[in-house]
């Protein structure tokens, strides 16, 4: 109390002493030529007993791997306590157009073969996806009995909480994902992309159109919304100066690195997870000749479903959405 009025006071100062995050066994080397280049396909379940945000996962057809990603986080349904690992959809989206009578929700023989989500170059079998939120890249895989996930980012001590919305984020604001084809990279937040699809509601009010011309409106019968998704861009080459973003860097969640008032050190350890990493694209074919954009997809329709970041082990009560911390730091490092 002060004055008779109550407040909260929000303090962090790290991790208690003594306490190690879990270190990645292989560091990631992106800038070198294909031949010479490191990713970590460790199979931490092997090593570690568990997995972590941050690991390769991949899907499988007649025993390869036909396409990887990063392993995103672990969230929690707030009604049901149901808990699913965020995925990339896009990696079992050929598998689920060739088979179109199977369903992700199915709980068939079928469907958990199809689905199934493979962890590291062993292929450890650690979950199936059992849904995908809306027409977003976000899939939700449900882990397979006796498997462990930490939520915390390798190599850092990381605890991830989804931010509210989207609509937080403020164009320059820096955001960093942690892959295991790219290891931890900064990108910069340059705005949304959107996609216009059909859905019940209210007519567009904001269409206008010239005089004489109204007939050219769709008519109120014919509502539509957009679908927000993030847009984030390099300010370098690949492969030259940082970021370095490779293949398979899809799925790793997109945490806030700086907010233009705040330095790394103190928002990082929000955790303020805003995405997920969903492409990039590094041909320069829809930028600028000095960058290039990643396209992300925003949690905000992960959030309006009622799921929230599962706390690490022993943190069951850490709250999701920490109030900011506003204090003054040096420039922001851009690593």
């Amino acid at each position: 109390m002060y004055n008779d009025m109550p407040f909260e006071v929000l303090y962090f100062n790290g991790p208690p002493v003594g306490q190690e995050c879990a270190k990645r066994h292989k560091q990631p080397r992106p800038r070198l030529p294909e031949a010479q280049r490191v990713q970590d396909d460790t199979d931490y379940m092997v090593r570690d007993g568990k997995f972590y945000p941050g690991a390769m996962i991949s899907s499988t057809h007649q025993g390869e791997i036909p396409c990887s990603a990063t392993s995103g986080i672990l969230v929690q349904e707030r009604g049901t306590g149901e808990r699913r690992l965020t995925c990339s959809w896009h990696v079992w989206e050929k598998l689920a157009a060739a088979n179109p009578h199977i369903l992700p929700s199915d709980e068939s023989e079928e469907a958990q073969k199809l689905f199934k989500v493979y962890h590291g170059a062993t292929m450890s079998p650690v979950a199936t996806v059992v849904a995908r939120i809306g027409n977003t890249d976000i899939a939700l895989g449900r882990l397979d009995d006796g498997i462990q996930f930490e939520n915390e980012s390798m190599g850092t001590n990381i605890r991830p909480r989804l931010r509210s919305h989207h609509k937080n984020m403020q164009y320059t604001d820096r955001v960093e994902l942690n892959s295991f084809t790219a290891g931890r990279q900064v990108l910069m937040v340059m705005g949304s992309r959107l996609e216009v699809r059909r859905t019940p509601g209210p007519a567009h009010s904001t269409i206008r159109a010239p005089p004489n011309t109204d007939h050219l409106l769709p008519t109120q019968g014919v509502p539509y919304i957009h679908l927000h998704q993030g847009v984030y861009a390099t300010v370098d080459e690949v492969l030259e100066e940082r970021p370095f973003i490779r293949d398979s860097a899809c799925g790793a969640v997109l945490v806030r690195y700086s907010d233009g008032k705040v330095g790394p050190r103190t928002v990082l350890q929000r955790g303020e997870v805003c995405g997920m990493m969903r492409s990039a694209d590094i041909t320069h074919s829809k930028c600028s000749v000095n960058g290039y954009l990643a396209y992300a997809d925003s949690f905000a329709p992960l959030i309006e479903e009622g799921w929230t970041a599962v706390p690490p082990l022993g943190e069951e009560t850490m709250e999701n959405i920490p109030a900011p911390v506003e204090e003054p730091e040096g420039p922001v490092d851009q690593g």
